[in-house]
């Protein structure tokens, strides 16, 4: 799409403000047209996803909101509602994540940008165990989004993948032969 250039020739502020007025007059109602075709974006989550870390890890709202200097009745606004979000600074959603000991992607998307070292060994050994075992795909991604599902439930993915222990070859033939012979339910313990 070309957009048209528009040029304003004056002689001073006085010839200036008149046909800037002009041009504002004309421009503006096809800025909020494309504005409402554009519509409101969906609000990230960041609130949602901070509360739920701050309760797991039990630290008083009070905590934070001194910590990145806000007012702690605005921290409860922003995890109650998601409109509050569009107030938040890089800088405090940075000093939040480093505090709380978390990727900055993990509070602004819910996801991390990598899995950590930990995280990539258990999968490499998942790999291994499946090529041993002669697992289906489908068993393999069952497996490893089972762990992924409990170690996001006890914690917060990315403070549990700073926390977890590597996940042996062993363990992983283990779980998966509970998994084979349970069939019908899977509920496994990680």
């Amino acid at each position: 799409m070309t957009r048209e250039k528009s040029f304003i020739y004056y002689d001073g502020a006085d010839d200036l403000l008149p046909q800037l007025r002009e041009f504002l007059i004309g421009t503006v109602p096809a800025l909020r047209e494309r504005r409402g075709k554009l519509g409101t974006p969906e609000p990230l989550g960041i609130g949602i996803r901070l509360a739920d870390l701050r309760r797991r890890s039990d630290i008083p709202r009070k905590t934070i909101a001194d910590l990145i200097g806000c007012d702690e009745q605005w921290l409860k606004r922003l995890e109650e509602n998601p409109t509050e979000e569009a107030s938040f600074t890089v800088s405090r959603l940075s000093t939040i994540a480093t505090f709380l000991n978390v990727d900055i992607a993990y509070l602004l998307l819910g996801a991390t940008t990598s899995l950590d070292e930990r995280m990539r060994r258990s999968r490499d050994h998942l790999k291994a165990a499946a090529r041993e075992e002669d697992m289906s795909y489908k068993e393999y991604e069952d497996l490893w989004e089972s762990y992924l599902q409990d170690t996001k439930a006890k914690i917060g993915f990315v403070a549990a993948t700073r926390n977890v222990h590597v996940v042996s070859k062993e363990q992983w033939r283990n779980w998966y032969r509970r998994m084979v012979e349970k069939r019908g339910g899977l509920e496994l313990q990680f």
